[in-house]
């Protein structure tokens, strides 16, 4: 069986200097199995308004929200400094983009479709999940045959 390391007297002086307790050293050792030296010189745990004070500042002077300047930078790992200055969307330019992703099948489109006797949602089951081209899928007629034979069973 492999004993831990133990620090000196002199290490947990060093510790100590770096704002770390000895119960802190000795945790991070026994516990975590941390190397002498690491558990001697890593810092505790920082918050993030002290670690991004300048930043957090900027963000408060730009009108972003605590939960929003932190989730940029944790979740969706942005730059802190752009998480600071762009600008917060509001709930109509939210909305804009989402259907801007989702409306490209114009309503001319859906018309020339329902001629051809293609349901709207066909259209764009075709399109959306089984990556037609939009052309295609407005103008191939639905698969009528075996849905008879399936109705007839």
């Amino acid at each position: 069986m492999e004993y831990s390391p133990v620090p000196t007297w002199e290490e947990y002086e060093i510790a100590k200097c770096n704002g770390i307790k000895k119960c802190t050293v000795d945790q991070r050792i026994n516990v975590y199995g941390w190397t002498v030296k690491d558990a001697i010189s890593k810092p505790l745990f920082v918050s993030l308004k002290k670690l991004y004070a300048k930043q957090w500042e900027l963000a408060q002077q730009n009108g972003i929200s605590y939960d929003t300047f932190f989730s940029r930078i944790k979740r969706y790992n942005w730059n802190p400094d752009d998480a600071a200055t762009t600008p917060v969307l509001s709930p109509i330019e939210c909305t804009k983009r989402a259907h801007s992703k989702t409306d490209i099948i114009t309503p001319s489109q859906y018309r020339i479709a329902l001629n051809n006797g293609i349901g709207k949602r066909t259209v764009r089951t075709r399109v959306f999940v089984l990556k037609w081209e939009i052309e295609r899928a407005i103008t191939t007629p639905p698969n009528i045959k075996h849905r008879a034979k399936k109705e007839a069973i």
